[in-house]
C-alpha cells in the first residue's frame, strides 16, 4: 500500500482521531469531505393539513436520526393512545430534525416496516422538496398491486394506530 498510514491496532474498543484540516475520502474536493456528523433524538407526531392535535395523545413516540454530510436517516415509532380531536386533512409525520433538499424536483421515499390498527394501512411515505414533514400514502384500491398514490387522511385514523418508519433523505 503506497503512501498508506497505518493507525495501528489495539485492544481498546474505541479510538478518537481528530483532524484539524478535515477528513476526505477518495480525493481532496468538497464532494469528498466528511464535513458533518450528528446523531440525536426527536419527538415525531402526527399532523395534518388543518386543525390542531389538541385531542391526540401517544403511548409511544420515538424518533432517532443520524446526519452524515447531506444525508439524514430517521427511524420513527409512533403508538397512539387516543385521537379525539386530531388534525384534519392529509396526515403527515413531523417535525423532522432537518428539512429535505429544496430543489423543486426532489423527493425521497421511506419504508413502513410495521403498521397496526389502521382502517387502510399506509403502505409508503414520502418527503417533498424543502419539507420537514413525511406524507403517508395508501393504496388507491384494495389490491396489493395498486399504486400508493392516495394520501392517508384523518378519517383513516381512530386513535390506536401504531407505525414504524425508516427513511433516508438528502438535506
Amino acid at each position: 500500500r503506497d503512501n498508506a498510514i497505518d493507525l495501528g491496532s489495539s485492544s481498546a474498543r474505541y479510538k478518537d482521531i481528530y483532524l484539524s484540516g478535515g477528513a476526505f475520502l477518495g480525493g481532496t474536493g468538497t464532494a469528498n469531505e466528511l464535513s458533518d456528523y450528528e446523531e440525536g433524538t426527536w419527538s415525531p407526531a402526527f399532523t395534518g393539513d388543518g386543525g390542531s392535535a389538541s385531542g391526540v395523545s401517544f403511548n409511544d413516540r420515538v424518533g432517532t436520526y443520524v446526519k452524515i454530510g447531506e444525508s439524514v436517516t430517521v427511524h420513527i415509532f409512533i403508538g397512539l393512545a387516543s385521537w379525539s380531536s386530531g388534525p384534519s386533512g392529509n396526515i403527515k409525520i413531523g417535525t423532522l430534525p432537518f428539512a429535505a433538499n429544496s430543489l423543486s424536483s426532489y423527493r425521497a421515499a421511506g419504508s413502513i416496516g410495521y403498521a397496526n390498527n389502521w382502517g387502510q394501512a399506509p403502505g409508503g411515505c414520502i418527503i417533498s422538496a424543502g419539507s420537514n414533514l413525511i406524507s403517508l400514502r395508501k393504496r388507491n384500491g384494495t389490491s396489493a398491486m395498486d399504486n400508493l398514490s392516495n394520501n392517508v387522511t384523518a378519517g383513516d385514523m381512530s386513535g390506536d394506530e401504531q407505525i414504524i418508519i425508516s427513511m433516508t433523505y438528502q438535506v
